[in-house]
């Protein structure tokens, strides 16, 4: 599937809700019945802020959530169903099936999963990575999908 983006080593800087509405536009063509993406980058640096834009630019009637404490999200929009989670505060693989993530990513949809590196070998591939850094002026965001 990864191959059908073309999204390796792409580079976007956001200092501003118009930034993500021109990043969005750029995205605008992934679409899939499944998509993973993950989601890297130091804490308050935007990861859940990107998924709460995406899911307002699909629908801005639609509010979305951080999922610190629930940990999974779902939002069902007209035709598509977006997860969001949060694997931060997870220690082991068998707190990631306790939550129903093995259920969860069989569904259909697109899957954000913020914090994915201490389950690399548990969770599928990602189809979409992104990785968020903070800087003096907005954020840098790098999507690859290799």
């Amino acid at each position: 599937m990864a191959d059908k983006f073309k999204f390796c080593n792409q580079h976007f800087i956001i200092s501003s809700e118009e930034s993500y509405r021109l990043l969005f536009k750029y995205l605008d063509g992934i679409s899939a019945k499944k998509l993973i993406i993950f989601l890297s980058g130091n804490i308050g640096v935007g990861k859940t802020t990107f998924v709460k834009y995406y899911i307002k630019n699909l629908d801005s009637e639609k509010n979305a959530y951080s999922p610190t404490f629930s940990l999974i999200n779902q939002y069902a929009l007209p035709d598509l169903k977006i997860y969001h989670y949060d694997l931060y505060r997870l220690n082991s693989y068998r707190e990631l099936q306790e939550i129903g993530v093995d259920y969860s990513l069989d569904s259909n949809g697109i899957h954000f999963i913020e914090w994915p590196n201490n389950f690399i070998k548990e969770l599928p591939s990602p189809d979409i990575h992104i990785n968020f850094r903070s800087f003096e002026y907005g954020t840098f965001i790098t999507i690859n999908n290799e």
